[in-house]
């Protein structure tokens, strides 16, 4: 979706793109999402890029926020990747400044009616990606979080789930699209933002 050249388009006059990533956990996922923003993005250096990635449980977002990752943690990170993104210190990675620049963490529960809101930074977002966190749930909760979802995303804009999460049928306000065997759920262009 990101490759999408309208998406860009949308938002070249604000220069502004939002991708949150709510169930974070240590922060493996929102790096690598900055990673692959620098890598593949290089005309969204002058953007305001906020990659918010929020976790309901503090001891993980107090490792996501030091950033230090075992050898197992950054084992399919492509080495010349490494070596520009972190710094090795003893037996660990440590993610380097601008990389950690990139990445906001703060605590988000999602059972809670926080959200939408411009005050956690949770409206009007381009991209949501919430991927392994609705497998812990039921799926009256599960339904919940995907209204609140919808109501988060601008329309035309994509929510990414895990390979073994779906919609469930939760709401009709998606459109399930495959990108290369990866479900992208795109939110109707009818659907208003809040």
């Amino acid at each position: 979706h990101l490759h999408s050249p309208a998406q860009t388009d949308k938002n070249r006059d604000t220069k502004i793109l939002t991708i949150p990533a709510p169930g974070c956990s240590t922060g493996e996922e929102p790096n690598t999402l900055a990673i692959l923003l620098r890598e593949y993005f290089p005309e969204l250096r002058d953007w305001s890029v906020r990659n918010l990635a929020t976790d309901i449980n503090r001891r993980s977002l107090k490792a996501a926020r030091e950033g230090i990752y075992s050898p197992r943690s950054v084992r399919q990170v492509e080495p010349a990747l490494l070596e520009k993104y972190f710094t090795r210190i003893g037996r660990v990675y440590a993610v380097n400044p601008e990389l950690k620049e990139m990445v906001t963490f703060s605590e988000l529960n999602l059972m809670e009616e926080c959200y939408p809101s411009a005050e956690n930074g949770t409206r009007k977002l381009d991209l949501l990606l919430c991927r392994n966190v609705m497998i812990y749930f039921q799926l009256p909760t599960i339904q919940a979080i995907i209204e609140r979802f919808s109501r988060c995303l601008k329309p035309g804009c994509c929510l990414l789930l895990g390979h073994a999460e779906r919609l469930h049928d939760a709401n009709e306000r998606f459109e399930t699209l495959t990108y290369d065997k990866t479900a992208c759920h795109q939110l109707k262009e009818e659907t208003p933002a809040t």
